[in-house]
């Protein structure tokens, strides 16, 4: 399926050189995509649907992605499938994790293999609720799990890391409270209960509790500094909490998002080829822009800075890293504009683009 967007008319200025692009963003997205999927097919991209030993949102990051490829129904079925595979304690309240052994914090016991994330957990959530598909046995497992493997204390502003009880007291990462607003939110639209809901509003409540003035968020407690990934994630979880509170919070999700471009993107771009590790860099600044241009119309240029990045910088599929890793979240972010550009948002996106050119 191919969903079009609007002409943009602004000239985007890269580092790189100056581009100016008559196609939509949507077509353009498109196009980046595929040649994505092109990639994974060929072998360029090691790996396949199967991801052995890797963290369980690598499937997760693609199934966002499937439905926006000619291979759609049998690679969604594939990476179903292979998503159910990566549960652990599956028909227990079960979740996902990371696939190995890894050193939280910086311990140096390790979290075991079989250990289960918040974060990857409620990345399968987004995922599976978007494919469309059968899933409500792995959906009740991960809403079990999100509610009661995770110490959520909304009122001492805590949640952990991962179900392991060394992370129960390790320092908290705020981005773990937008990624369990977005799946609980994801649940309640499913389930259509009260308890999701009330866990995502509370989640949304630290988050906008905590935002600084300036809309910055730390990484984690007691850490002065954070990184465009996980404070892309924290935008996105804003601007859905605002949402869904009738613009309740709007405020702070703008100036999150402000944020974001001004730190970590650029007023053309400029600041783009900086980040690390840049994929996922710029897979979940899509998502945040995404969602913020289709709410509240603004930032909507920033889209189109950072596909013209990715048109110049992309080659033959591969940006910087040739693992699905890295590539995952590449083509969900490259997904969520396609999901934007749809004909009810072409003003929205021609006007910001003629905003832009103006000033």
């Amino acid at each position: 399926m191919r969903i079009f967007g609007v002409v943009t008319v602004c000239v985007i200025s890269l580092l790189q050189g100056a581009a100016s692009s008559a196609a939509s963003y949507g077509d353009r997205a498109s196009v980046l995509l595929d040649e994505i999927w092109t990639a994974y097919d060929s072998g360029r991209v090691s790996g396949s649907e199967y991801f052995s030993s890797t963290s369980a949102d690598v499937p997760a990051n693609y199934l966002l992605a499937a439905d926006f490829d000619p291979a759609a129904f049998s690679r969604k079925r594939a990476l179903v499938e292979r998503i159910a595979s990566m549960e652990i304690d599956r028909g227990h309240c079960g979740g996902w994790g990371l696939g190995s052994e890894f050193n939280a914090f910086g311990r140096v016991v390790p979290n075991p293999a079989n250990t289960i994330y918040l974060y990857t957990t409620a990345r399968v959530v987004m995922a599976l609720i978007a494919s469309g598909e059968p899933v409500d046995g792995m959906l009740k497992d991960a809403d079990c799990a999100l509610s009661t493997k995770f110490q959520f204390a909304p009122e001492r502003s805590r949640v952990a890391y991962s179900d392991q009880t060394a992370d129960a007291s390790a320092p908290v990462v705020y981005n773990m409270f937008a990624n369990m607003a977005m799946a609980e939110f994801g649940l309640s639209d499913v389930f259509h209960h009260n308890d999701e809901r009330s866990i995502a509003e509370s989640a949304c409540k630290v988050l906008q509790d905590h935002m600084q003035s300036d809309g910055y968020l730390p990484y984690f407690e007691g850490k002065d500094s954070t990184d465009p990934t996980h404070h892309a994630m924290i935008v996105e979880a804003l601007v859905e909490c605002s949402r869904r509170s009738n613009g309740i919070g709007k405020e702070q999700a703008l100036s999150a998002a402000d944020f974001l471009v001004r730190k970590f993107i650029g007023a053309n771009g400029e600041l783009i080829s900086e980040q690390q590790p840049i994929e996922w860099a710029v897979g979940e600044s899509l998502m945040a822009l995404s969602h913020l241009c289709s709410n509240y119309h603004t930032h909507c240029d920033s889209i189109g800075a950072i596909l013209g990045f990715l048109e110049v910088n992309l080659r033959s599929g591969i940006l910087k890293n040739n693992s699905p890793r890295f590539h995952c979240w590449l083509a969900a972010g490259l997904a969520s504009v396609l999901r934007i550009t749809s004909k009810s948002h072409e003003g929205v996106i021609r006007q910001q683009n003629e905003k832009a050119a103006s000033e």
